[in-house]
């Protein structure tokens, strides 16, 4: 399948093994993982074959695929759990929120 060798070259190009590039959770391997993913999507591979190459649920493809939807997740969190250390500090509104797209 093209997915692994575009995978492979990811790998190479950022320095990674496997070990790091599909388990590890810091931010230059996380980079590493997102721009396989966009890769792939260039390469003409469905949300389901990028999730089955990179070993990863379709719905975390979706995710880093769609900028609006890290958006919403950003702003669902940030107004549930009240991260701001004042209560009277406005939470920033988040583009779609701007445009009449609910979240």
């Amino acid at each position: 399948m093209k997915g692994y060798k575009l995978v492979r070259s990811v790998m190479a190009e950022h320095r990674l093994g496997e070990e790091d590039f599909f388990k590890s959770k810091r931010q230059e391997h996380l980079s590493a993982r997102i721009d396989a993913i966009k890769r792939l999507k260039a390469a003409g591979l469905n949300h389901c074959e990028i999730a089955l190459v990179m070993r990863r649920d379709r719905s975390t493809v979706r995710y880093w695929l769609k900028p609006d939807m890290r958006a919403r997740k950003i702003y669902r969190v940030a107004t549930s759990r009240r991260r701001s250390t004042s209560p009277e500090a406005p939470l920033a509104v988040p583009p779609f929120v701007q445009q009449g797209i609910s979240p």
